[in-house]
């Protein structure tokens, strides 16, 4: 999940800079808490619209980043949203148990035990 971030982060910050990384950060997986919609658009002079707009594309970029992270470690392909799902189901066990909050929403639209 680190590796997926940072790869999302490097790109990130060097076409939008660390300031907005800094921002839209909080509103990714990991994150202690997600700050307030309309302050974080405030802040960086956008919309509110336009915001989760912005946020919506950045999950979808760490989803995809996790995704390249974790194709190398299934069999095949196909077993890649059952990886996901079980990654998932994990990390939501942890959160739930104390440890944080989970660094990964679910990803898969299905769960699938394992």
């Amino acid at each position: 999940m680190e590796r997926a971030l940072e790869a999302v982060r490097h790109e990130f910050v060097a076409t939008r800079g660390e300031a907005a990384w800094s921002v839209w950060r909080g509103f990714l997986p990991g994150s202690a808490a997600a700050p307030s919609m309309s302050l974080a658009a405030e802040a960086l002079g956008v919309g509110e619209g336009s915001a989760r707009s912005e946020v919506h594309r950045l999950q979808n970029r760490c989803r995809e980043a996790l995704r390249r992270e974790l194709i190398g470690t299934v069999a095949s392909p196909e077993d890649l949203d059952d990886e996901i799902a079980y990654l998932g189901r994990a990390l939501q066990g942890a959160r739930a148990a104390g440890h944080g909050r989970s660094p990964v929403a679910p990803m898969s639209k299905q769960p699938v035990e394992r």
